[in-house]
């Protein structure tokens, strides 16, 4: 089994270190891999970050170990159809949200326009963490905590949490890597739970938020502004 736990580590390491150097020479944060077009922390892209930061490394790691094994049957690994919900949620969410936020960026004439109530921050370097938490538009934009938002990320974190838990337990209790047959699969409500969860977070992102945000010289301006 080390040769699975190595593949794991390495792949992991080699994807931080990847997404690090291109966030930094893309936008001068090593964290760009989470940061959108408004120069802002996004949920979504955090989210779909994670999941594919938790199932890749697990994924290489056991068909890499099955191939020290066997390397024609390498590949012979189940990944249950839960997983792939899961990645369509996720990937669908965040397509969803993009296109929300494109149309609140429009002039007030397009749907969803709230072109002058959305704000951005001036530069990528200033993105917040808290901001994948914060309202994009109205008063309250990147200042006052969506609940929406929060409880989408708790649910998320919660499950890739508890799914990665579930694929180091196996690998730790396979004898040797040929036993890993199949990832550990979802419940129905576990996946249940983070569709809602999203429904949830793209309905309040949907919803018009009134008033206009307060803008600062140094961190943020409008959204028009920005993309004009």
């Amino acid at each position: 089994m080390a040769a699975t736990w190595i593949a794991y580590g390495v792949t992991l390491g080699l994807m931080v270190l990847v997404a690090a150097v291109a966030g930094a020479k893309r936008s001068g944060s090593i964290w760009g891999i989470f940061i959108d077009a408004r120069d802002t922390w996004s949920l979504t892209q955090f989210q779909l970050v994670l999941w594919t930061f938790t199932i890749v490394p697990v994924l290489v790691a056991a068909v890499i170990g099955r191939a020290t094994e066997d390397p024609s049957t390498a590949w012979d690994l189940v990944v249950p159809g839960e997983i792939w919900g899961l990645l369509g949620i996720s990937l669908g969410s965040t397509a969803l949200a993009v296109a929300i936020k494109s149309q609140k960026n429009g002039p007030p004439g397009s749907p969803l326009g709230a072109g002058d109530r959305v704000l951005a921050r001036i530069d990528a370097k200033n993105a917040r963490i808290s901001d994948m938490f914060a309202y994009d538009e109205g008063i309250g934009a990147l200042t006052r905590l969506d609940v929406t938002k929060f409880q989408n990320f708790v649910f998320t974190v919660a499950l890739a949490i508890t799914y990665l838990w579930s694929c180091l337990w196996l690998f730790a209790k396979a004898g040797d890597p040929s036993a890993i047959t199949s990832l550990p699969t979802l419940s129905g409500a576990a996946l249940g739970i983070l569709g809602i969860s999203h429904a949830g977070y793209l309905t309040g992102k949907s919803i018009p938020q009134s008033g206009r945000p307060a803008t600062t010289t140094q961190e943020t301006e409008l959204a028009t502004t920005k993309f004009s």
